[in-house]
């Protein structure tokens, strides 16, 4: 799994729990792969499936409110 992410430049966190009825696979959902969550830091989904640019507006809001927070 790790060899495949370096290999195709994935850069972000991500993980792999072999199929659908994986702990993370059942906790989110998963159906169908690829899948793509975005998680905030308490683990609850912010986006799923977004695009590049719904994924950079998406962390800018997310960064925004944790700022707020402080």
């Amino acid at each position: 799994y790790r060899a495949g992410c370096e290999r195709d430049g994935v850069v972000w966190r991500s993980a792999w729990d072999g199929d659908t009825n994986g702990p993370l696979t059942t906790l989110y959902r998963v159906r169908r792969f690829p899948a793509a969550f975005l998680l905030d830091g308490e683990g609850r989904i912010r986006a799923m499936k977004p695009s590049a640019v719904a994924l950079s507006r998406e962390v800018d809001r997310v960064l925004a409110e944790l700022k707020a927070d402080d």
